[in-house]
């Protein structure tokens, strides 16, 4: 990731095949965005168990 971190990342979305999955994915999602979590949005899908796509966002210079 270029040298970025979680901490970098601004915004993140989710799908899920299974919206009752919702609660165990949350779970996992909060052990890595643990505080400050970014942006969040989830999705139902047809095609994925799950898939996440995060944006991260570094300033120039640091």
């Amino acid at each position: 990731m270029n040298g970025l971190t979680v901490s970098d990342v601004v915004k993140c979305t989710v799908s899920l095949t299974a919206p009752d999955d919702y609660t165990a994915m949350n779970e996992e999602y909060a052990k890595v965005f643990h505080t400050d979590p970014p942006a969040r949005t989830t999705v139902a899908v047809s095609d994925a168990l799950v898939e996440i796509d995060c944006v991260a966002y570094r300033k120039r210079g640091s």
